[in-house]
């Protein structure tokens, strides 16, 4: 928990001082598109936003594929579970059948 706190306080102290010094204000121009002007440091943590959530999105859907491919690896073991108790089954019927008749 104590780690959580130290990183963010310095994510926080590091756009600080990005907003210190970068006072700048731009504009954006993409796509004929022309944006008021912003300081840079709003465009950074923007940016940064949207590639943790790019990032967020796909580890969400790489677990998601792992999860599916568990459910699916699981229900083969139970399958090949219930094929061996169904063997050792069928060699014990054998083997009583076999000395059944062994003793007439």
């Amino acid at each position: 928990m104590e780690l959580k706190v130290i990183f963010l306080f310095i994510l926080v102290l590091i756009f600080v001082v990005l907003g210190i010094q970068n006072p700048n204000l731009i504009t954006i121009h993409m796509f004929g598109y022309h944006s008021p002007e912003v300081p840079l440091v709003f465009i950074i943590i923007i940016s940064m936003i949207v590639g943790m959530v790019i990032v967020s999105l796909i580890g969400v859907m790489r677990q998601f594929k792992l999860s599916r491919e568990i459910k699916r690896l699981e229900d083969l073991i139970e399958k090949q579970n219930e094929e061996l108790k169904s063997f050792r089954n069928i060699d014990i019927m054998e083997t009583e059948e076999f000395t059944k008749e062994g003793e007439e």
